[in-house]
């Protein structure tokens, strides 16, 4: 059996605009475990937001960020089509952090 959490990285830091607004640009990434260890088992496109990221992230992405849901969800729906079946959604802490698993 293999398992897997979609998590979140920053990729890069940077600043946009005219007044140099802070800018993080992250994905979403499967990071799984199975009996050959560690692996990624799929990633999100890479999405540019603010840097006050932290604040926002439980109750105000998914109106504030319409692309970064749809990046997660994209990575979702592939997962399901390589085989990965949802693990009951609410034992998660975030809204993110859904968790699959699979036989290999």
């Amino acid at each position: 059996m293999e398992y897997c959490t979609i998590i979140w990285t920053t990729l890069r830091k940077g600043r946009r605009g005219l007044f140099k607004k802070p800018m993080l640009t992250i994905c979403f990434w499967a990071q799984a475990k199975g009996e050959q260890g560690e692996f990624n088992a799929g990633q999100s496109a890479e999405i540019e937001i603010e840097a006050d990221w932290d604040q926002y992230m439980m109750f105000a992405a998914q109106q504030r960020y319409p692309h970064l849901v749809a990046a997660w969800d994209e990575l979702c729906q592939r997962l399901i089509a390589e085989g990965w079946d949802l693990v009951t959604k609410e034992e998660m802490d975030n809204w993110w952090t859904y968790a699959f698993r699979r036989h290999p």
